[in-house]
């Protein structure tokens, strides 16, 4: 298991690597939701935000219903990773309706 610290240089190092080489954007979106639930405390800001970014862009609507369901069950397993629970929040209230049906 890492140190908070090795997680937060992990994080920073990894999210911009991340966007630069991601073969997909659901891929993309999945990597970082994933980053963001196992190390949500411990990833700087910019990649919740990168996330969000990522989901609301026009580009990524064929991918939405998916990143707004695994974000709500991620959330529902664990709700102590802030970096998770502020995307997931943003992203239910954004785009809700598409998991709803």
């Amino acid at each position: 298991v890492a140190s908070k610290e090795q997680k937060i240089e992990v994080c920073s190092e990894m999210a911009p690597l991340v966007e630069k080489f991601a073969p997909s954007k659901s891929w993309h979106i999945d990597t970082l939701t994933t980053m963001l639930s196992i190390a949500g405390n411990e990833c700087p800001n910019s990649v919740w935000q990168m996330l969000i970014t990522l989901i609301g862009q026009p580009a990524s609507s064929p991918y939405r219903a998916v990143a707004v369901a695994k974000l709500y069950d991620s959330l529902q397993e664990d709700a102590n990773q802030s970096g998770l629970v502020k995307a997931a929040i943003w992203s239910l209230g954004e785009f809700a309706n598409l998991i709803v049906s």
